[in-house]
């Protein structure tokens, strides 16, 4: 970026972190944007020499760009997950109750008799989580499932 920065760091303990500590507590001039420096300046001299370090555009808008994505990142793999293991929670119904040979057919009387049991079944307590299932997160459910059947040919 065109410029030299330079670090020193030594361990505080917390009572003699004062000058920090001003900095972090440092309020705002009522509903603007802008903090008034000289306060700290004047009660901590130390402070003199120091520069107030103002980001580019450019750097603002890549730090943003990195943080965005991070939180998109994690959003989606959280989603993935939840994804997963509610399918991963319908396969273990399948499998406890003996229906692995059965689960995958086109008769949607079949279908139904195990769709509706497995709702039961989450509906009691027995869905990825011990918490109460709401009926949305059921739906939620039911097009992981579906999405399962599609993807074994089964529409």
């Amino acid at each position: 970026m065109g410029s030299t920065l330079g670090l020193s760091t030594t361990w505080l303990s917390t009572h003699d972190n004062v000058v920090a500590d001003a900095i972090s507590r440092h309020k705002r001039l009522s509903d603007s944007d802008t903090y008034d420096f000289s306060a700290l300046l004047t009660n901590h001299p130390s402070l003199q020499s120091c520069r107030r370090f103002q980001p580019s555009e450019l750097l603002l808008s890549m730090l943003w760009g990195i943080l965005l994505k991070r939180l998109s990142d994690n959003t989606d793999a959280k989603a993935i997950k939840t994804r997963e293991s509610r399918l991963s929670n319908f396969l273990d119904f399948i499998k406890r109750n003996d229906l692995t040979a059965t689960y995958l057919t086109t008769n949607p009387i079949v279908v139904d008799k195990i769709i509706s049991r497995y709702i039961v079944y989450i509906i009691s307590g027995f869905g990825c989580t011990t918490k109460f299932i709401e009926a949305k997160t059921v739906t939620e459910y039911l097009k992981e499932i579906n999405k399962h059947y599609v993807a074994n040919g089964l529409t």
